[in-house]
């Protein structure tokens, strides 16, 4: 068996001036096209410690200036136990906060997001 997974499981997306890229250690980092780091955010530090078996992926999306991510995690086995999952979003620019943040479901199994404009 060969694990072809790594830490950049995630893709990057860009706007074509800046590259955003998320580690499965929960580290975004925001570089411009040719390779300068503009900022990096822990989003373990902000949302907690991720729980899950083979590091965290999710590919950010970029719209309108905000970078949305999907964090899944906690032992899906036992809805009893930690499981935990949110859409949040930085400002692409800033790496800030926005005030989107929804929190998941876990029971039902699926994840709808509407983010008012």
């Amino acid at each position: 068996f060969r694990d072809n997974a790594n830490s950049a499981s995630p893709s990057p997306c860009t706007d074509g001036k800046h590259i955003w890229v998320m580690m499965s250690d929960g580290i975004v980092h925001c570089f411009t096209i040719d390779g300068e780091l503009v900022w990096d955010r822990d989003l373990q530090a902000d949302y907690g410690k991720f729980d899950i078996q083979f590091g965290m992926s999710s590919t950010p999306v970029l719209d309108q200036g905000k970078l949305y991510f999907s964090l899944i995690h906690g032992d899906m086995r036992d809805l009893k136990k930690t499981s935990e999952g949110h859409v949040v979003a930085l400002d692409a620019a800033t790496a800030g906060q926005s005030p989107c943040q929804r929190y998941r479901i876990v029971a039902l199994r699926c994840m709808l997001v509407r983010v008012s404009r």
